[in-house]
């Protein structure tokens, strides 16, 4: 059974194209709902029923697009887009022409054929699942370790090192295909997971982007990918940091620049965020330490709903300067201009404005600390 719809860009006006996706599951009860996601330039959704084993998605697009095909086992599903996890689904890329897919039983072992661009994703894939699959073993063997050993400081940092070598394989392995296959959309795609990913040198993505082909570079992914990283040199250390205003909590405006002079620390947090209120002891105790050698610290919450915003600067006893215009991180006009992709997400600014650490917790932060005021 055929399901269709329409996949449009954001240039309304530009040439679309047809791409028919065509899927085979030999081993699926007939009369069974298969769900696509689209999820370029806006999410997009639909469903077919599988008869006879086979199914079918058409529809338009102007350029290539990521997607998935998800079906539910059971009666009643719950998913959180995009999927991931133990979800029985497929990440494919959608472009012009026919694709075709077949499998037995599970959405996610079925192959992908027809498609070059699938054929390039696949290829890629294949060096990222070897270092994925690394990384889950060694956090497999952390969550099996006796809980005293799971406590253990070194033991924790061991078991961190080992996963952060294997994140700095990935982005290499990213970087490596994108310099080898620069007409590629996947090339492109990859660039920009490394953006958001934020540990790089964006001098570095910089050189890769511009060593892509013109070929997409008029796609709305090319453009996302182009500001970030321009948003990414300009929140680099070493840069000076971007001036804002910013609402506290009883509405009164602070700018960045009011606290020129002073070492300021810009923390991003959010209530909801676990891993921001687990630092926040650790904040307060550098702030109160530290606020009369010429150190403040600014926190931005990418709330949005104020009792929850102040009830969690209540429980956690903040006492240093907190800012919020209560927009989320989507629409954050400080959370934009730096870039912000997660939280807990900090600058340290020095006196002149320009930032001289990133995203220093725990002990990295008490050492920056130290050096700057002792």
């Amino acid at each position: 059974m055929a399901s269709m719809f329409l996949l449009m860009s954001l240039h309304i006006l530009a040439q679309t194209k047809t791409f028919t996706l065509k899927g085979k599951l030999t081993n699926v009860k007939d009369g069974s709902k298969i769900w696509f996601y689209a999820y370029h330039p806006a999410l997009q959704k639909d469903s077919a029923i599988i008869t006879n084993g086979t199914f079918e998605f058409k529809g338009n697009l102007t350029g290539p697009i990521q997607a998935q095909l998800f079906l539910p086992h059971g009666p009643k599903f719950k998913v959180m887009l995009p999927l991931t996890g133990a979800y029985d689904f497929l990440n494919l890329y959608l472009d012009e022409g026919v694709i075709k897919v077949n499998g037995t039983d599970s959405v996610k072992n079925m192959l992908v054929s027809g498609s070059i661009i699938n054929a390039e994703d696949q290829k890629l894939s294949k060096t990222l699942n070897v270092l994925e699959n690394k990384i889950l073993t060694i956090r497999s063997e952390f969550k099996q370790a006796p809980v005293e050993q799971q406590k253990d400081p070194a033991f924790m940092s061991a078991s961190d090192n080992k996963i952060i070598k294997l994140w700095k394989e990935i982005e290499a392995a990213k970087l490596k295909f994108a310099k080898e296959n620069p007409d590629s959309y996947v090339s492109l795609n990859a660039v920009f997971e490394l953006t958001r990913g934020r540990t790089m040198n964006y001098h570095v993505l910089d050189t890769a982007y511009q060593s892509l082909s013109d070929r997409y570079k008029n796609t709305v992914l090319a453009k996302n990918t182009k500001q970030m990283i321009l948003t990414g040199i300009n929140t680099t250390v070493g840069s000076q940091a971007v001036d804002f205003s910013q609402p506290d909590v009883n509405g009164k405006i602070y700018k960045l620049s009011d606290f020129k002079g002073k070492y300021v620390m810009l923390e991003f947090w959010a209530s909801w965020c676990g891993p921001c209120r687990a630092e926040s002891p650790n904040l307060v105790k550098a702030y109160e330490k530290y606020k009369d050698k010429n150190f403040t610290i600014m926190a931005i919450s990418l709330d949005k709903k104020r009792d929850e915003w102040l009830n969690a600067v209540k429980e956690d006893k903040i006492p240093y300067l907190q800012l919020g215009d209560l927009k989320g991180p989507q629409v954050s006009e400080v959370a934009i201009s730096y870039g912000i992709q997660s939280i807990p997400e900090s600058y340290i600014i020095d006196p002149n404005g320009k930032i001289i650490a990133k995203n220093l917790r725990g002990e990295a932060l008490n050492k920056k600390l130290t050096e700057l005021f002792n």
